[in-house]
């Protein structure tokens, strides 16, 4: 998925300036009245943490498969958690 490099680890440091600058662009939306709601789609535990330390916006959702055949635990209580 962009933004990001083919056949790099997810969690590999060079996505994260992208997935910011990504977030950044969207939360100027937000304030600018363009956007209502924004979230991410994918985001692991680490992902999330880390991009809740620079955002000024929560994510309002993390689109994600979570079902009782892949409940997620470790994503649910950082989502709960962070907001």
């Amino acid at each position: 998925h962009w933004p990001g490099k083919a056949k790099t680890a997810p969690d590999a440091g060079e996505h994260e300036e992208g997935r910011h600058g990504s977030w950044r662009a969207l939360e100027e939306a937000k304030a600018s009245g363009v956007l209502r709601h924004i979230g991410v789609s994918n985001f692991n535990s680490r992902q999330l943490e880390r991009l809740a330390a620079v955002a000024t916006v929560v994510p309002e959702v993390n689109q994600v498969e979570l079902h009782p055949y892949f409940p997620q635990d470790e994503l649910t209580e950082t989502c709960a958690r962070l907001g």
